[in-house]
């Protein structure tokens, strides 16, 4: 299923953004990690197990240092759950359904811990959220206001769920959006698809790949 091309208020999100490319400032540029934490990039196991695309844990901490080395600001936004939430929106039962069965990013387990590699001195760590869009709850939305940042790339996650999500929230509050490709994760490889070709292109300023942004 394709997601909805509305935000939450029912305003059109296609076009809100030319999709020229233009250079990407230090000052003016933040990277958004999603879900930087062991269950989630750990290789051969955790979430990376419970997909047929997983993240490239190697190639996401090498495309971070380039970021660093650039002077872009990073800020990491990593997910909890616990027992205790019990509601979520319907088109995310299934993912939630999975975090369940198999423990993952459960608050207080080792596995919602941060991956080291990923998380250096000087990044932003923001608070934990218990749904999926970074700008929930978190303080994102202000931070970036406030130093400013006009344009925001997205790495990490799961394609239609966590990436979505928090993409589209950014084209919202009327950030200039950049979401990097290859370094999504994705249940299924038809999902990434749709995601990254039929759904995103028409929201989001640009899909690129890695090796595109930091070649």
């Amino acid at each position: 299923m394709i997601a909805s091309l509305v935000d939450r208020f029912g305003r059109v999100l296609t076009n809100r953004h030319a999709k020229g490319y233009g250079p990407f400032e230090a000052r003016q540029t933040a990277v958004l990690v999603l879900t930087p934490q062991n269950d989630a990039v750990i290789e051969g196991g955790g979430l990376a197990g419970l997909c047929e695309v997983p993240i490239d844990r190697q190639k996401l901490s090498n495309f971070l240092q380039h970021c660093r080395d650039r002077g872009w600001a990073i800020y990491h936004s990593p997910m909890s759950w616990s027992d205790d939430q019990l509601q979520f929106p319907l088109d995310t039962t299934k993912h939630m359904d999975a975090l369940r069965k198999n423990n993952l990013l459960r608050k207080g387990s080792t596995g919602v811990e941060l991956a080291e590699d990923l998380v250096l001195e000087g990044d932003h760590v923001l608070p934990e959220r218990r749904g999926f869009s970074a700008f929930v709850d978190t303080g994102l939305h202000e931070l970036l206001r406030e130093h400013p940042r006009s344009r925001v790339i997205v790495v990490g996650g799961v394609a239609n769920v966590d990436t979505d999500s928090s993409a589209r929230m950014a084209v919202e509050y009327d950030f200039d959006v950049t979401v990097v490709k290859d370094l999504v994760a994705s249940y299924r490889r038809i999902d990434l698809a749709n995601t990254m070709t039929i759904t995103l292109p028409r929201i989001v300023a640009r899909v690129m790949t890695c090796q595109q942004l930091a070649p």
